[in-house]
């Protein structure tokens, strides 16, 4: 993928969440993006340390909440790391998005 498609997609894909849900995404709402079945699969999976994305919680506020553009990058970073190497070396010969 070229730079500059990537980059695109990564502005695509941050418009869309910011315009949802502000800069900031709550659990209650988290778990979906990040395509857990359940919030509380979420919770578990954060309780255990299975979880690499940034989770805050923000003093007077109840919940925890990640930064939308700490969701983006890891969503990016979570397709980048399972796609098949060979996958990735045809798109890059190719000039194809995945």
């Amino acid at each position: 993928m070229k730079q500059n498609e990537s980059e695109a997609i990564k502005q695509q894909m941050f418009d869309a969440l910011f315009k949802e849900y502000g800069p900031l995404l709550p659990s209650t709402k988290l778990w979906s993006v990040l395509g857990y079945p359940s919030i509380t699969a979420f919770r578990q999976s954060h309780q255990r340390g299975q979880l690499s994305l940034p989770i805050i919680k923000i003093e007077g506020r109840r919940g925890q909440f990640a930064l939308t553009v700490d969701v983006v990058y890891w969503l990016l970073q979570q397709n980048e790391n399972t796609q098949p190497k060979h996958i990735k070396e045809i798109y890059a010969h190719m000039s194809i998005n995945p």
